[in-house]
């Protein structure tokens, strides 16, 4: 009997000590978690504004510009057609984050007209 009372003790031990369950993830007011499955894909100049084509972490694309605040609250502070930088806020850690335009799933499927025709060439 005193065993299992020592077990259950064992057991709820981290809850009567106010630890948080290590099964839950940890509370990210900011959500810079989502911030890695970001992609840019670069930006189109516009006459008197840069619009720049960014796909979020639920795969949406979307058209934004510089000044524009994002749904988290992020604000987009600069757009090159090889990065876009946006603050997250100052209580927010990284205060600030870079997305470097990369390759994305479509990227991958494309092939230079050179090697279309290299193939092509080797066939006959």
């Amino acid at each position: 009997m005193e065993s299992k009372s020592r077990a259950v003790l064992v057991l709820l031990l981290p809850l009567l000590l106010g630890m948080r369950d290590p099964f839950i993830p940890p509370d990210d007011p900011c959500r810079t978690a989502q911030l890695s499955r970001w992609q840019y894909a670069g930006s189109v100049d516009s006459g008197q504004r840069q619009i720049a084509f960014l796909r979020d972490e639920k795969g949406k694309w979307r058209r934004i510009q510089r000044e524009d605040v994002l749904m988290s609250g992020w604000r987009i502070t600069e757009i090159t057609t090889q990065s876009l930088t946006m603050e997250t806020g100052e209580a927010c850690e990284p205060s600030q984050w870079r997305i470097i335009k990369g390759e994305i799933e479509h990227d991958k499927k494309d092939k230079p007209a050179g090697a279309v025709t290299a193939a092509a060439a080797g066939r006959q």
